[in-house]
């Protein structure tokens, strides 16, 4: 996460030396003030007064400014991550495994996010279409998942390959339209690491606070566990 936000502060940087610019401003406002207390302000403007010692007192120019504010920024997501797993309402931990918020992207380039599927049972599905025991498995797992309602189990299937056309192709193919249909070709998200993926398909169970239930199991033991306990 560190080199990717610094690259897209060395993107942001190279933009700005050719075109306008608010970050130029921003840093030129030290010479507008007579003293560090003038330049206090919240809202955005605090960027002024964070500014003012670096520029003024020990000599930073622009581009030393730029990577500065972007290392901040990289320990302001660390901080935030930090703080947001530290205070979710759930554990999602089971057996070291954690249902960690994946954000994929449905067909149209919308993200989706895990946590924001509503069922009592959430079934994500890593696969592919052009995996030999994909063609079995994902007939099976719709065929399955037709016995209960959205309300109680919803597919989060997350599509691996890089050519977005056989997807889409696939998904019409199978009929699996009304699955929460979703694709990382670039693993923008980490979710192989997350989740640990070695090969499809592979599938997880998740309850209703995205706690893990089962994992790497077959259709016919999803299908034994959700009838267990709806």
């Amino acid at each position: 996460m560190y080199w990717y936000h610094m690259l897209f502060g060395l993107v942001y940087w190279t933009y700005a030396q050719f075109n306008r610019s608010d970050s130029v401003n921003y840093f030129n406002s030290h010479k507008w003030y007579d003293n560090w207390f003038e330049t206090f302000s919240p809202g955005t403007l605090f960027i002024e007064w964070v500014n003012y010692p670096f520029a003024k007192w020990l000599g930073f120019n622009y581009d030393m400014m730029m990577f500065l504010s972007t290392w901040v920024g990289f320990w302001g997501f660390a901080y935030f991550y930090c703080f947001m797993k530290e205070n979710l309402r759930f554990n999602p931990k089971f057996e070291g495994w954690d249902a960690i918020t994946i954000f994929m992207f449905l067909p149209n380039m919308q993200r989706m996010a895990l946590h924001d599927v509503q069922a009592q049972f959430t079934i994500i599905y890593f696969w592919d279409s052009e995996c030999i025991h994909c063609v079995r498995v994902t007939p099976q797992l719709r065929d399955m998942v037709k016995q209960f309602s959205p309300e109680q189990v919803q597919v989060f299937a997350v599509n691996i390959e890089s050519d977005m056309q056989a997807w889409l192709n696939a998904v019409n193919s199978y009929q699996i339209g009304h699955w929460i249909n979703v694709n990382d070709t670039g693993n923008i998200t980490g979710y192989r690491e997350a989740y640990n993926l070695i090969g499809v398909p592979t599938i997880f169970l998740l309850d209703a606070q995205k706690r893990i239930v089962a994992k790497m199991i077959s259709v016919e033991q999803i299908q034994e566990i959700i009838k267990s306990k709806i």
